[in-house]
């Protein structure tokens, strides 16, 4: 780029350091492989409920037989206090022995729910402190409580005890891992962040892949637990993680930035002083400083995470790309965890059934990943968020005694569900700015924990009444949310926007383009 003013020299540059020191060579690989254990360990604990918690076949304990109804009744017609549970499946299970049936059922749809509530307040929380004190800072410290928290899981003398030790399961894992997704994309050139977001969300696929595998030898929980809690010790491998040189250089710490880019290099076995680097770098530096005044982003004042907020909703093109992405991530967080919920209505075995589903949605993302390098990224977005909603709405119109059919349109929809996740957290950091995408990557990805908060219920109560209701409801939520990608700026080429200014002076072209104002001086002093 020739020009200063057009807002993306200095990311040309920076993405130019990236490739000067090796590009995504070996230092990536190794982050890459670090990175999956974090991908692993988080759909272990995410996923992991559908076994810890399975609900069997039970029945009042002075009854003779399982009843398939699951009364809740004694034989002589009062309320039963004690239960015989089918152990044909799991031997015991957090449903058996906390009875949570009957009058203690809704106890069950609640382990999700606040488990989701933990994942929303902790990434709020973790955004700011990641954006404020650094990403590989807020990581450690998540991986400490992740590695307590699982222990405690294990060793819950009640439900109540059970109940918040998954709650700090929840936020402390899901934010290591945003944490280091975001990392990752930082060091890593352009051209390869579809890769490297692919082998993320691969990651996620694996751990619930393998967390199958040891359910189905494992048919304890606590026994189950326990594996849990041994391999949550492999997260200390994230001590070797470097911390993000984009962020660095944002905070005026110039520095450490150089040292670690000079790592990489060596680490990549790339000999910079045979390149322009110490030259390019010093050039990006004062380019930033003198062209684009970021020393009002190292502001550490008590209203911080208050101007975060507004860097996402004060000016034009940031708060229209906000409430978009929103409710796009809310719908899709309710229906790719949704459907995992729903897979007892598939009428397979539970294994079976899981390990068809994340096999179907390896090879979906594998799909995904090469389409949406060669086009434009919101076309491919709406066209598959599109057809995982016609998917899901498919499924209820499919009648019950279609052999097949309705589990063949479940593992459809998951495969595109959870394809689609994919799809929008490769996008969405790409449309925030270096200066709060900690941050506004982890609201949306709160909100969307919101929407996965809901679905259990959505699944429990609409089940009742058709089990196709809760798949039909999740693909016309996800169909809906389709029409956001046709105002939201295609990003494809674009290098990432370092601050908001940038955003709004260059936002990119929509499918739908909308007539913007132009933008006022007295709205960039705001933020």
């Amino acid at each position: 780029m020739s020009k200063v003013g057009d807002k993306t020299e200095e990311l040309v540059n920076f993405n130019s350091l990236l490739l000067q020191v090796g590009g995504a060579g070996k230092f990536t690989r190794i982050q890459l492989c670090i990175s999956l254990i974090s991908c692993i360990l988080a759909a272990f604990s995410h996923i992991s409920v559908i076994y810890l918690a399975y609900p069997p076949t039970f029945s009042c304990a002075d009854n003779e037989e399982l009843d398939a109804n699951n009364t809740c009744l004694s034989s002589n017609g009062s309320q039963c206090t004690e239960f015989i549970f089918d152990d044909s499946v799991f031997r015991t299970t957090v449903v058996t022995e906390f009875n949570l049936v009957c009058d203690r059922k809704a106890l069950l749809p609640t382990l999700s729910f606040t488990y989701f509530l933990g994942i929303v307040f902790s990434i709020l929380t973790s955004g700011f402190i990641s954006d404020s004190f650094g990403r590989r800072n807020l990581v450690l410290v998540c991986t400490i409580i992740h590695v307590i928290a699982s222990w405690v899981a294990y060793l819950s003398p009640s439900y109540l005890v059970f109940l918040v030790a998954r709650m700090f399961l929840g936020g402390s894992i899901h934010s290591v891992w945003a944490g280091i997704f975001v990392i990752v994309q930082e060091t890593t050139p352009r051209d390869s962040r579809t890769y490297t977001s692919a082998v993320m969300n691969f990651g996620w696929n694996l751990g619930s892949l393998f967390l199958c595998f040891l359910a189905y030898l494992i048919r304890d929980w606590r026994h189950l637990q326990l594996t849990f809690a041994l391999s949550s010790f492999l997260l200390f491998a994230i001590f070797f993680i470097k911390e993000s040189p984009r962020w660095l250089i944002l905070q005026g710490r110039y520095d450490e930035a150089k040292i670690i880019l000079k790592q990489i290099a060596k680490s990549n076995q790339v000999d910079i002083e045979e390149t322009k680097f110490n030259e390019d770098f010093e050039q990006m530096i004062k380019n930033w400083n003198n062209e684009f005044g970021l020393e009002d982003e190292l502001d550490d004042g008590c209203f911080k995470i208050v101007k975060k907020f507004f860097q996402l909703v004060l000016t034009p093109e940031m708060r229209k790309r906000t409430l978009l992405l929103a409710p796009t991530f809310f719908g899709i967080g309710m229906a790719s965890y949704g459907i995992h919920f729903a897979s007892r209505f598939a009428n397979l075995d539970i294994f079976a059934v899981t390990a068809i589903k994340e096999s179907a949605a390896v090879i979906t993302i594998l799909i995904l990943m090469n389409i949406y390098k060669k086009i434009n990224r919101t076309k491919c977005l709406a066209f598959f968020f599109a057809l995982g909603g016609i998917a899901g709405i498919t499924f209820m119109l499919v009648p019950v005694h279609v052999k097949g059919g309705r589990p063949v349109l479940l593992v459809i929809a998951q495969a595109l569900f959870i394809g689609d996740f994919f799809l929008l957290d490769t996008y969405a950091p790409e449309l925030m700015p270096t200066s709060v995408r900690n941050f506004g990557f982890n609201l949306m990805d709160s909100i969307s924990k919101v929407g996965s908060a809901v679905a259990p219920y959505v699944v429990d109560l609409g089940g009742e009444v058709n089990p196709g209701i809760p798949p039909a409801v999740f693909g016309i939520i996800v169909l809906f949310v389709s029409i956001n990608f046709f105002f939201l700026p295609e990003t494809q080429g674009r290098p990432l926007p370092l601050t908001v200014e940038e955003v709004e002076r260059d936002p990119g072209v929509a499918i739908l383009p909308v007539r913007r104002k132009s933008l006022q001086a007295k709205q960039l002093n705001n933020i």
